[in-house]
């Protein structure tokens, strides 16, 4: 199989065409309320905690049945 044509027809994009970078920043709403994305970790730190205590919890009640 003769592959030395293969690309013939590719054009490559130049170099800055793969250096741009977004600067675009998320706004996240809670309700009609605008949050703060450190509110939004605090928020999910919060809910991973309540979730272990719920599954130790339901170990517990296990372990007693």
């Amino acid at each position: 199989m003769d592959t030395k044509e293969d690309n013939k027809d590719v054009q490559l994009l130049k170099d800055e065409m793969w250096s741009r970078k977004s600067t675009s920043k998320i706004q996240v709403f809670d309700g009609k309320k605008r949050v703060d994305e450190s509110d939004i970790i605090k928020k999910i730190r919060k809910n991973n905690t309540r979730e272990k205590e719920i599954v130790q919890a339901i170990k517990r009640e296990d372990e007693l049945a």
